[in-house]
Formats: C-alpha cells, sequence, structure tokens
C-alpha cells in the first residue's frame, strides 16, 4: 500500500507518506484450480481492512487497489474484485499486463529521473514484467514468484536438479520474452518488487527493513547469484531466519530468485539498481491528475 502526497500536473515523483506490505499469498493454488481459493480471498480481505486502518490517519482524498496476475489468471478474478468492494467499499482495478509494465516504468522513472534508457524488472507472485523506456516497449509474463514455486520446485530444500530444471523453464520464458525487445545497445536494469527488495535487503544484512538503504542499492549478478545458492541450501525453517528475508516470503522466496538471476542473464546485466519505487508511484500519479481534469471540466 502506498500513501502519498501528490502534486499533480508537476513531473514531481509523489510525496510517500506511508508505505506498507502485507503477505497474503492470494493466489496460492490458482495453477492447479484456475480460482482464488476462499482462503486467499478471506486474507486479501483481511489484508485490505488491516490496510485501510493503517492508512485512516491521512485522510486520503481517494482508495483504489490494483489487481495483477491472479486477478487476470482466475476465472472467479472479477468476482473477487467485486466482493472486495462490496465488503471494504475499496473499488479493484485489474490491469492487463502490460498495462502494469508500463505503470511499472513510470513509477520508476518519476523516482529516479535518470535520463539513459532503463530496462524495469518487475518480479510479482504470478507474473514478471519487463519494460524498455526508449523506446517504449513492455511485456508481462505470466510466471512470477509463487507460479513458479507451485509448478516446480519441490523438496525441502529443492536438490540441485530441481533448481536446474526451474533455471530452465524461466530461461525459455523470459529469453522469448525479451527476444522482442527493441534492440537499443546496453539499458540499466532496475528492479522493483518484493524479490528484488528482499534480495536487496538480504545484501544488506538488514534486521529491520530500511527502505532509505534499500532504494538504489545495487546488485552485482555475481551476487544474486550467490543469494540464491545459499538460500537454496537451506530448509525453509532455517530460511525463515535469514536476516533481511521476511519470514512469510521465504516459501517463494527461490521461485522470485532465479526469475532475478534470470533477467539479468537474458538481459547481459551485470548488475541492477533497487528501486522502492514502483507502479504505484506512479499510479496515484495518475488518479490524482485524472480527477484535478475532471473538476476543471466540472467548473466549465
Amino acid at each position: 500500500m502506498l500513501v502519498a502526497r501528490v502534486v499533480p500536473f508537476s513531473g514531481r515523483a509523489p510525496e510517500k507518506l506511508l508505505h506498507a506490505i502485507v503477505i497474503t499469498r492470494m493466489g496460492e493454488g490458482l495453477g492447479d484450480t484456475g480460482l482464488i481459493g476462499e482462503a486467499g480471498q478471506q486474507r486479501a480481505l483481511d489484508a485490505i481492512h488491516e490496510l485501510l486502518l493503517a492508512a485512516a490517519p491521512y485522510s486520503p482524498e481517494g482508495v483504489c487497489a490494483l489487481g495483477m496476475e491472479a486477478f487476470r489468471r482466475a476465472s472467479n478474478g472479477a468476482v473477487l474484485a467485486a466482493r472486495i468492494q462490496a465488503d471494504t467499499g475499496v473499488p479493484v482495478r485489474i490491469l492487463a499486463g502490460r498495462e502494469e509494465a508500463a505503470l511499472g516504468r513510470e513509477g520508476v522513472v518519476r523516482a529516479l529521473g535518470v535520463p539513459d534508457p532503463l530496462l524495469l524488472v518487475d518480479i510479482g507472485g504470478g507474473s514478471t514484467e519487463l519494460a524498455l523506456t526508449d523506446p517504449p516497449w513492455e511485456v508481462s509474463v505470466p510466471l512470477g514468484a509463487v507460479v513458479a514455486t507451485e509448478g516446480w520446485l519441490r523438496g525441502d530444500p529443492p536438490g540441485a536438479e530441481t533448481m536446474s530444471t526451474l533455471r530452465a523453464a524461466t530461461h525459455e520464458r523470459l529469453a522469448a520474452a525479451y527476444a522482442e525487445a527493441p534492440r537499443t545497445g546496453a539499458p540499466r536494469l532496475v528492479g522493483v518488487g518484493g524479490t528484488v527488495t528482499t534480495y536487496a535487503a538480504i545484501d544488506l544484512v538488514l534486521d529491520e527493513y530500511d527502505s532509505a538503504r534499500v532504494h538504489q542499492h545495487v546488485l552485482s549478478r555475481a551476487r544474486v547469484a550467490e543469494i540464491t545458492q545459499r538460500l537454496a541450501a537451506l530448509p525453509l525453517a532455517e530460511r525463515r531466519q535469514v536476516p533481511g528475508l521476511h519470514p512469510a516470503r521465504a516459501p517463494v522466496i527461490l521461485g522470485g530468485g532465479v526469475l532475478l538471476e534470470t533477467a539479468m542473464e537474458v538481459s547481459a546485466s551485470q548488475s541492477l539498481t533497487v528501486s522502492e519505487a514502483n507502479l504505484l508511484h506512479a499510479y496515484v500519479v495518475e488518479q490524482a491528475e485524472e480527477a484535478v481534469s475532471r473538476q476543471r471540466s466540472a467548473q466549465h
């Protein structure tokens, strides 16, 4: 969740007032059933109620939730969106994959403000988005940390053969997607999403998450591989104890880590800059500017 102060049409990044994350694993089991199960739905509803309470002191002028790959993929995604609005009063906008990638790109550009070409990688639970800034190009691959974990990873800890199989599967999908990107030299790789920020927190050995230290932290490709290898050797109970790794993210971090490794490999990137800013930072600006435009239209 992001609560932010926005100056519409200023071109500036939103001022973050509150950023909070609740890990729900809403899409757990989606690959097997094609549905978001009742337990996952209830966890999502509970999380929204919790986040609304946290946001209340800021008296936000507007509230909206964004639906990602789980909503797109599940046959009951639209039904859940309607249930969320009925239960919490929060409307859910289900984003198309390329729309999600484009918003992520805009959020990063607003936050970093760098002129050089960027390649964004956004690793979520159900999908991974890739987006270039110059020329604009984006794609959404329906393979994220949860999907990779549920689809390929077996054993505790998973063995070398299992990890190798997952690497081959992620490479096939991401390489095919990135092959469609226009070639314009070597763009700077920027990463967003829970896997990326978690890898930064692990690299920084953060006992308590510190967004100021995570934002713009640079991870080398070699260091990403080292962290993945270390985590893959640990059973889940020990993985949950790793500094910088939220215990609730431990079950799916290996799936996300392999996707991160693969994104760096297929883009031939030796390093990645971590961004705390993401599609939420672009979306709050978009909503604020649309509200101002509606007000101006009503006055004429």
